[in-house]
């Protein structure tokens, strides 16, 4: 039986360690196997939103439950704080994917010089699934990849799937303000791409005329449909539209897979659940499946995890009002997926 967060009970030594490149200064955790000894290491990447070391999302200590678990199966394990977290200092709200691959590379490198390791692989969640295939298209010093959850669909393709799903699984709200609410998001997202490399205020003025024609063709929804106007969208376009000039939204809906996974040279596991709606499995899979495997050396198994949500939970209604009420830290299958296949670099 592949033990558990809750039920093995290794408590393993743990290293508060700082590392520099350049004008970075990170701060991070490295915790251990009780085998010391010529052990592999992983490199946890989190996901969209500024987090600490321990990953705290919904309440719950991902990161550091998972690190602890990936110690009792033999892996020494660093998790750092994110850019503008903790201990580490630089901006979040201005960096990009591609910069938190960068990050991952530091910490990598930086893991590889302690004393026992011999490999090192990397670990993202989400975005940091994005991260991890561009980092390892980057190095030849990457042993392994594990995509949890991971993004892996082109950026717009990616944005347009998701806040369907969410919108689609949004409780109380009536078919007819689905479809207006989807017809308004893939509208913007669809004009956000076509002027992503336009100056700021040029991709500012463009969100903004796409809301105002799709206001004008839902205000005479509106005055046919009293159920529409009970219904009113309000939308905060002025403020969305300044977010999506940053540079974070234009590399998000930017970014081609195959521009990195072509040149991925090791083994993948990607792994994602059937009731994520923030990263549908449906959508993403296929990514990996098409682009990895060009290069020698490069594999890909991919794996669907029946009722796990987006944060590696096993699910009832699947929503994210349901995230801080789990009580499960990651879905009892995932456990055995991730030792089945991490126990080939053991």
């Amino acid at each position: 039986m592949v033990p558990d967060c809750q039920s093995q009970a290794f408590v393993p030594q743990q290293d508060s360690v700082t590392f520099t490149k350049d004008s970075m200064h990170y701060g991070a955790t490295i915790s251990w196997p009780a085998n010391r000894t010529a052990c592999p290491g992983i490199v946890l990447v989190s996901g969209t939103g500024k987090q600490n070391r321990d990953g705290m999302m919904a309440g719950h200590p991902v990161f550091k439950q998972l690190a602890t678990w990936l110690n009792s199966i033999g892996f020494a394990v660093l998790r750092m704080d994110d850019r503008g977290a903790g201990e580490t200092n630089g901006v979040y709200e201005t960096a990009t994917t591609a910069d938190f691959a960068e990050d991952a590379l530091v910490a990598a490198a930086f893991l590889q010089q302690q004393k026992g390791i011999v490999k090192v692989g990397l670990m993202g969640h989400s975005e940091g699934g994005a991260a991890i295939c561009i980092a390892a298209a980057r190095s030849s010093n990457i042993a392994f990849l594990v995509s949890l959850a991971g993004l892996a669909a082109p950026g717009l393709e990616a944005l347009i799937a998701q806040n369907r799903a969410i919108v689609d699984n949004s409780p109380g709200v009536s078919e007819t303000k689905k479809q207006r609410l989807n017809t308004l998001n893939d509208s913007v997202f669809y004009t956000i791409a076509a002027h992503v490399r336009d100056a700021d205020s040029i991709l500012i003025q463009q969100v903004k005329a796409t809301y105002d024609r799709w206001k004008v063709k839902d205000d005479a929804i509106m005055k046919k449909d009293s159920n529409a106007f009970r219904e009113r969208i309000y939308y905060p376009v002025d403020g969305f539209a300044r977010q999506v000039a940053g540079p974070w939204f234009r590399f998000h809906i930017s970014y081609n897979p195959a521009d990195y996974m072509k040149d991925i040279r090791v083994p993948v596991l990607a792994v994602n659940g059937d009731k994520d709606i923030m990263v549908p499995a449906a959508i993403h899979l296929p990514y990996f499946k098409k682009y990895i495997g060009a290069r020698k050396g490069a594999s890909i198994t991919t794996v669907v995890v029946p009722q796990m949500n987006h944060l590696l939970q096993e699910c009832t209604t699947c929503l994210a009002s349901e995230y801080s009420k789990a009580e499960q830290h990651m879905h009892p299958q995932l456990y055995k997926v991730l030792s089945d296949w991490l126990k080939k670099f053991l």
